[in-house]
């Protein structure tokens, strides 16, 4: 007994330095723990913002696409513009009046786009570009770019059909008009690429 206390005695220096040591690695693990709870924690957030916003995502695409029927959409400053304006005849007022229902549209639901960009970039820090969530917002947002470059052609294409002449129009009306208008029919394919889509990002919802 005596020699195992004199060894105790004669090596407590070292003893405390174990436990000190045992401590600092129980402390390691116990911080290692918390931030890899902290990060499943945060991805969850982030997963379930990702799914609150998937059909939100697809009725906003659906708004902008929504056939028009009339002018009253039109915001005032807009329509404000638009009587400003002299136009040659009744065909380029209605292209002017149909940029700007788009481009109401697309004021109205800012906040929506700007929600849809911060959700990109979260979702590349988080899982990167191969990540379905990252793709799916990715394509949401080209969507829109295509929808915005359609009007906008197919404004200025019935503008001056005069000067681009029937030919140039009517290949130009082809190639804007399904891209800018929804029929919900399954020749929509920008409808049916994003209805596939909820289809797939749905199954994440029972993975979380």
């Amino acid at each position: 007994m005596k020699d195992i206390t004199d060894f105790l005695f004669n090596n407590q220096d070292h003893f405390w330095l174990a436990l000190a040591g045992i401590g600092a690695m129980g402390t390691l693990f116990v911080a290692y723990r918390a931030l890899n709870t902290w990060n499943k924690e945060k991805k969850y957030d982030l997963d379930i913002e990702n799914l609150a916003i998937c059909n939100v995502a697809v009725q906003y695409i659906g708004a902008l696409r929504y056939p028009a029927s009339n002018t009253t959409e039109i915001k005032k400053e807009y329509q404000a513009e638009i009587d400003a304006q002299e136009f040659e005849d009744r065909a380029q007022r209605a292209a002017a009046e149909a940029l700007y229902i788009y481009q109401s549209r697309r004021d109205r639901q800012q906040a929506i786009f700007e929600e849809l960009l911060k959700l990109r970039e979260k979702n590349w820090a988080v899982y990167g570009e191969e990540h379905p969530f990252y793709l799916f917002i990715n394509d949401v947002l080209d969507i829109d770019q295509q929808v915005r470059m359609a009007n906008i052609r197919n404004f200025h294409a019935k503008r001056d059909r005069k000067e681009i002449g029937d030919e140039v129009f009517r290949a130009i009306m082809k190639e804007t008009n399904p891209v800018i208008y929804s029929d919900g029919g399954k020749d929509d394919k920008i409808a049916m690429d994003l209805e596939a889509w909820l289809v797939r990002l749905k199954k994440l919802r029972h993975k979380i």
